[in-house]
Formats: C-alpha cells, structure tokens, sequence
C-alpha cells in the first residue's frame, strides 16, 4: 500500500505529476492569472528586479521595432526578459516624447519610429 504524507496536496512539487500537469495547465491558467497577478506584483518587484536605464531599454525597443515593426508587447517583452508592464510603459512614454508611433489596431499594426529619432 502507498502513502502520502500530504505534502504533493499541499502546493509543493510533485515529481511525478508536475512535469506531465504544467504543459497542460500552464496555457489554461496563465491567462487567467496574469490579469490579476500582475498589477499586484509589478510595483513590488519591478523597482527590484529592473534597475536598467530608461534610455537604454528605449533603444533597445527602438532596434527591436526596426528588425520587425509588427512586434507585440508580449514579443518585446519576451526578448528583453522584462514584463509586459513594463514595455508597456516603456512604449507609452516613448509615443510622448515623440520617439514612435502605432499605426492600425493592437492586433494588426505596427510601430513606426519618427524621423529623427
């Protein structure tokens, strides 16, 4: 007979079921938790875990823009290794200050760098 402490119940790893659960669950719970997650923990954790210079991660974001202007904030967020938050904000101030520009919808568009910058 098997017994269990309880202890794979309890929210801790499971050897043997979480590498055949997580690919599975991961795609079915990530968009549901994201939304709810994220801005709880992206004023705690960012100012920790991101002290980069705002002008490097524009630049950074200006080269990604001119290899492929039809990238998403996932997609940038995913090759800088940052939140979707954070590009998010990243975008948004460079569209301020002038840098870049979307044209189209969300889904379809693209960004365009303003001359001169």
């Amino acid at each position: 007979m098997v017994t269990y402490s309880g202890r794979f119940l309890s929210g801790h790893d499971d050897p043997i079921n979480d590498p055949i659960n997580e690919p599975i669950n991961e795609p079915i719970n990530e968009p549901i938790n994201e939304p709810i997650n994220e801005p709880i923990n992206e004023p705690i954790n960012e100012p920790i875990n991101e002290p980069i210079n705002p002008d490097a991660r524009e630049k950074e974001i200006i080269n990604m823009i001119r290899e492929n202007s039809n990238l998403t904030r996932k997609d940038m967020a995913e090759r800088m290794g940052c939140s979707v938050s954070t590009i998010k904000r990243a975008l948004q101030s460079m569209v301020e200050k002038g840098k870049i520009k979307r044209i189209g919808s969300n889904k379809k568009g693209e960004w365009i760098i303003l001359k001169g910058k």
